[in-house]
């Protein structure tokens, strides 16, 4: 099996990797490996059309949705100023930091949505932006989320819900 993104190089029908190297498997005798889109990248570009749809157009490499910039600019005074509720959300997952944290605040709009307020948050540091990773853009999107946006509502319980399970 062979999971990678979905970029044309690599699924290109003729000339794609996943082709050739399914060729290059059978003429040596073996069966050829499946090929299966990485999730996390097919999600992504789900997440891209439905902040499109919120009017948050970019371009690759960058990821200018509407409330970046601001809420890089800011997050430590959001942070300051956040009131914290009192429930805490326990997290035995073991993952790295990135993963850790993401995981963290989809537990956390899981619980807003649940009880109508916010548990206790745990801010972290913020991660490099890149256009290619699934994590970045998902925890700038539950930040800006948590920072008062409620017109990501729809995305951050997408992200929280059918990518998090």
């Amino acid at each position: 099996m062979i999971v990678a993104d979905t970029t044309n190089v690599n699924t290109g029908k003729q000339y794609g990797v996943m082709v050739r190297l399914q060729i290059m498997f059978n003429s040596r005798g073996h069966l050829a490996p499946q090929f299966i889109s990485c999730q996390h990248h097919v999600l992504d570009r789900i997440l891209c059309l439905v902040m499109e749809k919120l009017g948050a157009s970019t371009t690759s490499p960058n990821i200018e949705y509407f409330f970046i910039r601001n809420l890089i600019n800011n997050y430590e005074t959001l942070k300051s100023k956040f009131v914290n509720g009192t429930d805490e959300i326990i997290d035995r997952s073991g993952w790295r930091d990135d993963m850790r944290f993401l995981y963290h605040l989809t537990r956390v709009v899981r619980f807003h949505d649940e009880h109508g307020r916010f548990p206790l948050v745990e801010f972290k540091k913020l991660l490099k932006i890149s256009n290619a990773c699934w994590n970045s853009r998902a925890i700038l999107a539950i930040l800006a989320f948590i920072d008062a946006r409620r017109r990501l509502k729809q995305v951050c319980l997408f992200i929280c819900t059918a990518w998090a399970d």
